[in-house]
């Protein structure tokens, strides 16, 4: 049974004659053009911008998700131009070689006829399928063509593009570490800063002038940077209303002559706090910037790190603030204030009082304070007196009571 092709003409077709249909194509169902891409519905638009019909489902073939018959290149909008990217081809070129490939044979005319397509277009696409070594000519007709095997036709171009990607994969690797090695460098250099010799001590004044709120400190024999008498930006910053909180280790309070100016800096309004041994020496101003000693002041030249807002700082606030709240009050009241009744303690008193709390000896008492051993016993004795206890341990206690302290 020979079929008949209907073509312009033909009868049945106004005006058309009857051509008999190619021996070999016409036993290929025609399912029309080949989609590359597609949606739900029947209708497809073709190459030349008019409607046309979808193919028809063709019996005991796989069916996609949206009605045609596989292969096709996908039901989506981007997978066509997926799978089109990766093998090199344009559209015109897929699909010659889609329909040629569900073809024995093929000639340029019957592609065109089938996709829809000029001649000229098509036969393009066959030169460049051919070169590619998609598409081979036949022996026996050179006008006819034979789809290679898509494992054969692109697979060296996919292997060749995953060689490419894997150089490119691997020079992002790289430069991902070099940004994230610098990233690292530039940050390092942004939260701290080294300031060396000479340069520190008018740089602690510095920062303590531009405080705003509050200046803390840990503090450590011997002295850094500069003497307590030669920081004048601490009384600056007193008479300012700046709040000055500093921590000293017991052992300052036993230095005859009070190098530190305990007593100077505690009744001008700082608040001062002794502990049994302080961990390191530190200036911090309103919790956003610490300087940080990392050579000693005998060192040929000494250094200090500027650690600014980072986990560094945060770690120095902790570390204050939990010495700060374990550390033992220093009391000293100007000598002119009066008492505050007749049966509190003087202004000399309280601040015996403190020394005595920090766990000062009578002896370290005395050279604190410039007095006699028998002048502080005297003194405590009488301490005892007005609390009406019997013991230094119950002075302390009422007098923590009285909120002496």
């Amino acid at each position: 049974m020979i079929l008949r092709r209907a073509y312009p003409g033909a009868p049945g077709v106004s005006g058309g004659v009857s051509r008999p249909a190619d021996p070999v194509a016409s036993r290929i169902p025609v399912t029309g053009p080949i989609p590359l891409a597609c949606s739900k519905g029947s209708v497809q638009n073709g190459v030349d911008g008019r409607a046309q019909q979808a193919p028809a489902r063709i019996p005991n073939r796989p069916q996609s998700r949206c009605g045609q018959s596989r292969p096709h290149i996908a039901c989506h909008r981007g997978g066509a131009r997926i799978v089109l990217e990766a093998v090199g081809l344009r559209p015109s070129e897929w699909r010659a070689y889609h329909v040629l490939m569900r073809l024995p044979t093929g000639t340029a005319e019957e592609l065109a006829e089938r996709l829809g397509l000029d001649i000229d277009e098509v036969a393009a696409a066959l030169a460049v399928l051919q070169r590619r070594k998609a598409v081979t000519r036949t022996p026996d007709d050179p006008r006819r063509f034979r789809a290679v095997p898509p494992d054969l036709a692109f697979g060296p171009e996919l292997r060749r593009r995953q060689r490419d990607l894997a150089v490119v994969e691997e020079a992002v690797d790289r430069l991902s570490t070099e940004y994230r090695n610098q990233l690292a460098l530039r940050g390092a250099g942004e939260l701290i800063e080294v300031v060396f010799g000479e340069a520190i001590g008018p740089r602690i004044v510095e920062l303590e002038r531009k405080a705003q709120k509050e200046v803390c400190g840990i503090m450590k024999s011997p002295t850094f940077a500069m003497r307590p008498s030669e920081n004048v930006a601490e009384m600056e910053g007193l008479r300012a209303g700046i709040a000055y909180r500093s921590i000293y280790p017991r052992e300052v309070l036993t230095i005859p002559g009070d190098p530190f100016e305990l007593v100077k800096s505690v009744r001008h309004g700082e608040q001062a706090r002794v502990i049994d041994e302080t961990p390191l020496k530190m200036i911090m101003v309103d919790r956003a910037v610490a300087v940080v000693p990392v050579l000693p002041a005998d060192s040929p030249e000494p250094s200090a790190l500027l650690v600014y807002p980072s986990g560094l700082l945060d770690a120095l606030v902790a570390l204050f603030e939990a010495i700060w709240e374990n550390a033992t009050p220093l009391l000293a009241t100007d000598d002119a204030v009066e008492p505050a009744g007749e049966n509190a303690p003087s202004a000399q008193d309280l601040h015996l009082l403190s020394l005595l709390l920090a766990g000062l000896t009578d002896q370290a008492i005395a050279a604190q304070l410039g007095l006699s051993m028998r002048t502080v016993q005297r003194r405590v004795h009488g301490l005892i007196e007005l609390a009406g206890v019997r013991t230094r341990l119950q002075l302390i206690w009422r007098a923590a009571h009285r909120n002496w302290l």
